[in-house]
Formats: C-alpha cells, sequence, structure tokens
C-alpha cells in the first residue's frame, strides 16, 4: 500500500510539473493570471485530500516519496522552476510589470498551493478555482 501511494504521489507531481512546464507555451497568449490560476488549480485537483493524508501519515510512503524526489523525480521545485520561467518571459513581453520578482511570485504560488494541498479537509468543501484566483490577485495585483 505505501508504494501505491507514493508511486500515485509522483505520479501527480509528474503531471502538475508538465503543467508548469506547459505554461512556457502560454507566453502572450490568455491572461497571465488565468494561466496561473489554471495551473494552481490543476495542482490543487491533483489529488485527493485523502490520499494527501495518507502519504503523509504512512512513514514508508512519505520516505519513498522523499527518496524518489532526492532521486530527482519532478516535485514542488520543479513546478517553481517552471512558474518562474514562464513569469519572466511574461515580464519580458510586458505582460508582468518590470518590478515584479518572478522567483518569489513563483515561490508563494507553488509554496501556498502546496500547503492547502496538504491540509484542507477532506470533508470541508473547497473551490480551489476562487482560492486560486484570490491567491494570484494578491501575487500579481488585480490588473494582470
Amino acid at each position: 500500500m505505501d508504494e501505491f501511494v507514493a508511486a500515485l504521489v509522483l505520479d501527480r507531481f509528474a503531471r502538475s510539473a508538465r503543467g508548469a512546464e506547459a505554461l512556457a507555451g502560454r507566453v502572450g497568449r490568455g491572461a497571465v493570471a488565468d494561466n496561473l490560476v489554471d495551473f494552481a488549480v490543476a495542482l490543487l485537483d491533483s489529488l485527493d485530500p485523502a490520499v494527501v493524508g495518507l502519504a503523509m501519515t504512512r512513514p514508508a510512503t512519505s520516505l519513498h516519496t522523499r527518496r524518489a524526489l532526492e532521486a530527482g523525480e519532478p516535485g514542488f521545485a520543479a513546478m517553481q522552476e517552471s512558474v518562474a520561467g514562464y513569469l519572466e518571459a511574461e515580464r519580458e513581453a510586458g505582460r508582468v510589470p518590470e518590478g515584479a520578482d518572478p522567483h518569489t511570485i513563483a515561490l508563494a504560488l507553488v509554496g501556498t498551493v502546496h500547503h492547502l494541498l496538504m491540509t484542507r479537509s477532506p470533508h470541508a468543501p473547497f473551490d480551489s478555482r476562487a482560492t486560486s484566483a484570490r491567491l494570484v490577485t494578491v501575487l500579481l495585483g488585480p490588473a494582470a
């Protein structure tokens, strides 16, 4: 069971990392905020909170996941790098303010989404899109 849950978590991390990489193809297309919200929603909805609970509370699952990430499996660091790269490209295109710090925005976005992914209750209602939209608005400002 531990290996299955770890494999599921790693698969969803890899999918989410590919989704973050795909942001590079969105440069200049669609609203920057919408592109980031779509990424955040996909990550938030990638794992059921009950699966996350299993991954966090079963020591063997957590260890297996951690070792795979340390060995180079894509995780939150890869997502953060891709989001920062996307924001840098959008800043160069004039679609993100010149003074914006893409690396800090990426850290705040991915870190907050990671926190939400790891702490939300499987029994409480949660609106991934509305939450992500509020977060992105705070990070980019309402005009983005």
